[in-house]
């Protein structure tokens, strides 16, 4: 049981690489339109993103909360259909929103720019300048996307287990390079265990999200974890009533066992 996040430059094959991935493994495929299509359900209005991808100002238009609100959402949704393993995940942050879970295979796919801009070329019917520039600016969107909602370099490689240049290797090779590393035991997890992991991630985002968005309790600095449905909320309050609301609201969340509080009262008086 395994979880594989790929990250790609653009043109380099990399979800060409992501889709045989998930046929061969008979993993779940999971990327952006997979992903969106399920908004639906976490309250996100229902319109085309298609104009979006992975830039920073992306939806920011929808969401009066801005960029926290969204990625409240993305993350619960990822952590939704992560819960049972076997997924490649194909971009949206993923090797981020993952950190840290057990069984996560994370990988990036990279290629030169002269055999990007040829891939791109052939792909999309285009002149060599054409694809350079759509090869720019695909890169300088994710690029955004990873530092606006994640404040992190996507280029980084401490987020990745495996970096592979495609140029000679392709296709082919690279997936079954993958599907050997796949195979350690090192990312071999109980499958109990993982799927605890993810349902207690999942259930903290649901408790931030029915607080802060069904509820709309203002609440600051807030911080939520939860152990085996066990869940500890932090942070501050201006209205004293809002601590019991934030219990009540937690515990109306499915798979929440118990709840504990470490919010604080602060009076937005200021006396000299």
């Amino acid at each position: 049981m395994s979880i594989i996040t790929v990250s790609r430059q653009y043109g380099s094959l990399g979800k060409e690489i992501a889709e045989r991935l998930a046929s061969e493994l008979d993993y779940k495929f999971l990327d952006k339109k997979s992903l969106e299509s399920q908004y639906g359900k976490f309250g996100i209005p229902n319109v085309s993103f298609e104009k979006y991808d992975e830039k920073s100002p992306g939806f920011f238009e929808y969401f009066k909360s801005g960029k926290d609100r969204y990625l409240r959402y993305l993350k619960t949704t990822v952590f939704e259909n992560s819960k049972e393993g076997n997924c490649v995940i194909c971009g949206r942050g993923a090797q981020l929103i993952l950190r840290g879970i057990p069984g996560v295979l994370n990988i990036r796919i990279i290629s030169s720019l002269e055999s990007r801009i040829e891939h791109v070329s052939e792909t999309l019917k285009c002149d060599h300048k054409s694809a350079e520039k759509i090869i720019a600016h695909n890169d300088k969107d994710r690029s955004g996307f990873h530092k606006f909602f994640f404040e992190h370099n996507w280029k980084d490689p401490e987020l990745y287990d495996l970096i592979i240049k495609t140029d000679n290797l392709g296709l082919d090779s690279t997936v079954e390079t993958i599907k050997v590393l796949n195979k350690c035991k090192c990312l071999q997890y109980d499958p109990d265990e993982l799927k605890q992991k993810l349902d207690d991630k999942f259930i903290a985002q649901e408790v931030i999200i029915a607080l802060l968005y069904e509820h709309n309790i203002p609440v600051d600095i807030l911080d939520v974890e939860c152990v085996n449905g066990d869940v500890s909320i932090k942070g501050t309050v201006t209205v004293e009533q809002n601590i019991e609301q934030c219990k009540e609201a937690a515990l109306k969340v499915s798979g929440v066992q118990s709840v504990d509080t470490e919010i604080y009262f602060i009076t937005n008086y200021m006396g000299y």
